[in-house]
């Protein structure tokens, strides 16, 4: 409660809701270094495109959340290519690219404005 008058200033967003509120604090090995010690990620459901920048690391890219069809949520940079989302693992241990079917296997939800952690 006392975070409610600093959120929407953080976030760049007017009004949220608890729709935009996402839980990425149970992820043991989170797709990108931002998500490591995050408890919650504020998600603007406007941004819906999966931008990638060629020209940015994979570290400095965007962060989306990604709604499966088994009902599952994955939070992590992607890009749309062809009709596919391509799930980029930002860190090189971690495992390769996973490639969605755009609107059949998986979806946007939202690009992640802002993440709370834990110190």
């Amino acid at each position: 409660m006392f975070l409610r008058g600093c959120l929407p200033g953080w976030s760049g967003q007017r009004t949220l809701s608890l729709s935009d509120f996402f839980w990425v604090g149970a992820d043991e090995n989170p797709l990108h270094p931002l998500l490591a010690n995050g408890l919650i990620a504020v998600v603007n459901r406007h941004r819906k495109k999966a931008l990638h920048f060629r020209s940015r690391p994979l570290w400095q890219q965007p962060l989306y959340v990604l709604l499966k069809r088994d009902g599952s949520y994955v939070c992590g940079c992607c890009s749309l290519e062809d009709g596919t989302l391509v799930l980029h693992p930002c860190l090189a241990n971690q495992k390769r690219p996973e490639h969605l079917r755009n609107h059949f296997d998986a979806e946007v939800v939202g690009q992640v404005v802002t993440i709370s952690r834990k110190l």
